[in-house]
């Protein structure tokens, strides 16, 4: 499978295979999430399980644009401008969606601008 043998290699000894954030449970091994109360996981492609974990692990902090390309794709320094600019936000859409596709989630991707990303859980179910 593409990618998640680099998440595996990227994961200190000590974290959970199941890391949470509030209502939000990954699943290293099914590569997929779920939501407390929700009906059944939700699958994500290698790169969105991968910036998702990331997220999660982060635990509400933001992470930069570059932080996320360096962790999923490795040293790009050198790699300016790539056909990567897209990439990150596209892939973040996809989660976005995935995430509003279940039935009240409270977790959201925020886009600080110019700062970077983060997750933060809602009081309020997102509409």
């Amino acid at each position: 499978m593409e990618g998640i043998p680099n998440l595996h290699e990227k994961l200190d000894a000590g974290v959970a295979r199941r890391p949470e954030y509030g209502p939000l449970s990954l699943d290293l091994d099914a590569r997929e999430f779920s939501i407390a109360g929700a009906e059944k996981p939700i699958h994500l492609e290698p790169k969105e399980y991968q910036i998702l974990w990331l997220l999660v692990r982060a635990q509400g902090n933001t992470l930069t644009e570059a932080e996320i390309v360096d962790f999923i794709y490795g040293d790009m320094s050198d790699v300016k401008d790539a056909p990567l600019s897209n990439t990150i936000p596209a892939t973040i859409t996809k989660v976005r969606n995935k995430l509003e596709s279940v039935p009240g989630n409270r977790i959201e991707i925020r886009n600080k601008i110019g700062l970077g990303y983060s997750l933060e859980i809602n009081p309020e179910p997102a509409s």
